[in-house]
């Protein structure tokens, strides 16, 4: 509600597969929330939920890299 305009999306890379998990899980799915400061970095990114546990640091590492305008 304070925001003049939703932040865009300049750049989102992909995070990356757990190396440790690649042989036994095809894949998975991590929310992650997230605040997007003034610069449009991402802030305080934060697990909602996961369907595997051995991905939410490396989503979480990855959303962190994310940059907005």
């Amino acid at each position: 509600s304070q925001l003049d305009r939703p932040p865009t999306p300049l750049m989102q890379p992909a995070p990356t597969f757990p190396y440790s998990l690649k042989a036994t899980v095809s894949e998975a799915r991590v929310v992650v929330e997230f605040i997007v400061d003034s610069n449009g970095d991402v802030v305080a990114p934060n697990v909602v939920s996961s369907t595997h546990e051995g991905f939410n640091e490396n989503a979480l590492i990855g959303v962190a890299k994310w940059k907005f305008k």
